[in-house]
């Protein structure tokens, strides 16, 4: 190992450079990987699945009114009531 050390010591900052990146990105996917297959048994427990239904539920609410609110906004005449004051006769009946 210390002649390895000794001959890259030797070597241009270049080539240390080069030395240093690809160690770098070595360990880096390197950990990714673990990374990776150490999360995919985490995800697959029945636990973490009711735990992930219940917090995409949020999301999904958000994404019907985004859907909602995107029709009304192309087609506006769709959802237009032909009687101004229908709301007010509906909150009338409600009482």
């Amino acid at each position: 190992m210390r002649k390895i050390i000794n001959h890259l010591r030797s070597q241009p900052d270049e080539t240390k450079r080069h030395v240093v990146h690809l160690t770098t990105f070595i360990f880096t996917v390197f950990l990714v990987l673990i990374w990776i297959f150490t999360l995919g048994t985490t995800l697959g427990g029945p636990e973490t699945q009711k735990g992930v239904a219940k917090d995409v539920a949020p999301f999904a609410s958000l994404k019907d009114n985004v859907t909602a609110g995107y029709q009304d906004y192309t087609n506006p005449d769709a959802n237009t009531q032909t009687d101004p004051n229908a709301d007010l006769k509906a909150q009338e009946d409600n009482l």
